[in-house]
């Protein structure tokens, strides 16, 4: 479980992103254990039209591999790479599907992301597969690096 916040038209919620969860029956218990710590559910709303951001604070342990590549040791289907320019959520998602089209690899789901280090902020891409490895990781961050630099 982690910390997240979810902002929709404009509002913010505060949420915590529950995630491998073998038994779906087990979130009824989840939510009973945070209720009595005094921890409020929203109530049930109806449906929610549009596009929503959600904001995922985690820790992890990532291995600096080579540079702007990093595996994650505590997630073996995650990997993440550096990116050297700040991307708003619509222009990401253009350029993650000019990569898509021009992917001849395994399938693979990507996100924004950015890793809090000593020397400041590094702006990432986040890359779940289930074959990620090193090499698939590097040709990706071509590929994006690709895409991004034609765009200037």
């Amino acid at each position: 479980m982690v910390r997240a916040e979810i902002n929709i038209h404009n509002t913010n919620y505060s949420a915590i992103r529950v995630y491998d969860i073998k038994d779906y029956e087990h979130v009824l218990s989840l939510q009973k254990a945070f209720a009595s710590e005094g921890i409020k559910f929203k109530s049930k709303t109806t449906n929610i039209e549009g596009s929503f951001e959600m904001k995922i604070w985690k820790v992890f342990l990532l291995e600096n591999t080579q540079p702007g590549i990093y595996m994650n040791r505590s997630k073996s289907k995650m990997s993440y790479f550096e990116i050297n320019k700040h991307l708003s959520w619509t222009h990401f998602k253009a350029i993650t599907k000019k990569v898509k089209s021009n992917w001849t690899g395994k399938s693979f789901d990507a996100a924004l992301g950015m890793i809090y280090r000593k020397h400041g902020l590094e702006e990432v891409v986040r890359v779940f597969s289930n074959a990620i490895d090193e090499n698939m990781t590097v040709e990706l961050k071509s590929l994006y690096d690709k895409f991004i630099e034609s765009e200037k």
